[in-house]
């Protein structure tokens, strides 16, 4: 009788550490345990367990970080957007000082928080687990719009930028509605019932409406219920508000480190539409790329300070200053202050 191999055989707890080789575990304990996407890749390909029997060997960074990987190949769509990202180079770590996710495009490296939270604990507590594995899948979701799309947002014009980070961010949680779905038609109902409840519930439910109404197109059901579920991201004031708030601040930021290296670019239906053939990106909202760039719906600023500091950065932007003294007629100041030409 051919023996069965069982899951401990593949068992990630690894003593040894090599500054040079990060396949393995770094230290005892989360902060500083760094591991080789491509390694951890291959150990759960290799072991061809399930989630749950993942699960049920959660007791250090790499099992927990191994579970995530297993997760997110049980969804199609987050199994073809891992599968398009070139992770050859990159490293994984987890943190129990920090929250949410950040990543480093040019160490290749991804750290994920688990909130002063410890490995140990993800399987007894349901709502830790599933909130490293939400954030786990949008840092994948965000490392594939810096990897593809990075150089092309960067040419937008601030307005046109601002619109762009609306996109992506609607895009990451509407994504993750999609996953969670497609998990769930594969007998898991773990992550759909925490995401209605704690993530992006309002979108997870435009989601259901849409894919379950009678009159639907079968064959694009998917897409147009992910499309509903992004368009249902603008409808929350706040959400948008907030993810504002924050671009402005970046772009504050990127004019006093770099200067106005923003570009001529504009957020546009031909924009999208070679968004949408890059490699991994499946592409939900064809035919509707010109409301997506142009309709209020999509591009009203709805708060008031937002509106006043867009308008700042534009003003500076556009103007000059030389002996401390602002100009928005650059041929003017170059005739007043001659030298500074």
């Amino acid at each position: 009788m051919k023996e069965v191999q069982t899951y401990k055989h593949f068992d990630l707890t690894l003593p040894s550490y090599d500054a040079e080789d990060v396949s393995v575990c770094a230290k005892t304990g989360l902060k500083g345990s760094y591991f080789k996407f491509s390694a951890l890749l291959d150990h759960v390909d290799t072991s061809e367990a399930t989630s749950d029997e993942h699960l049920e060997h959660i007791n250090n960074a790499g099992s927990a970080l191994a579970w995530c990987l297993s997760m997110a190949l049980e969804s199609q769509s987050a199994a073809a957007l891992l599968f398009s990202l070139p992770l050859e180079k990159w490293t994984l770590s987890l943190s129990t000082e920090d929250t949410g996710y950040h990543f480093d495009a040019e160490t290749h490296h991804l750290t994920v928080g688990l909130d002063e939270g410890t490995a140990e604990i993800l399987q007894d507590s349901p709502f830790l687990r599933h909130t490293l594995f939400f954030d786990f899948l949008y840092a994948l979701r965000d490392i594939w719009f810096e990897t593809y799309t990075g150089a092309l947002s960067a040419e937008l014009r601030p307005e046109d930028y601002l619109k762009w980070e609306r996109f992506r961010q609607a895009d990451i949680a509407s994504f993750s509605i999609l996953t969670s779905w497609e998990i769930l038609n594969s007998g898991n109902d773990n992550l759909w019932r925490h995401i209605t409840a704690f993530e992006n519930g309002d979108m997870a439910l435009s989601f259901v409406r849409k894919l379950t109404n009678p009159s639907m197109d079968n064959e694009k059901g998917l897409e147009d219920a992910h499309w509903q579920a992004f368009k249902t991201w603008y409808h929350d004031h706040e959400r948008v508000t907030f993810c504002d708030r924050d671009t402005l601040a970046y772009m504050d930021d990127r004019i006093i480190e770099e200067g106005n290296t923003f570009g001529d670019q504009r957020f546009n239906a031909k924009f999208m539409k070679h968004i949408s053939n890059l490699p991994g990106f499946q592409n939900y909202f064809e035919g509707n790329e010109t409301d997506l760039t142009r309709a209020p719906e999509f591009s009203l600023l709805p708060d008031e300070i937002c509106q006043t500091h867009l308008l700042h950065i534009i003003n500076d932007l556009e103007s000059v200053e030389i002996e401390g003294i602002r100009f928005r007629d650059k041929a003017l100041a170059s005739k007043i202050f001659p030298e500074h030409q």
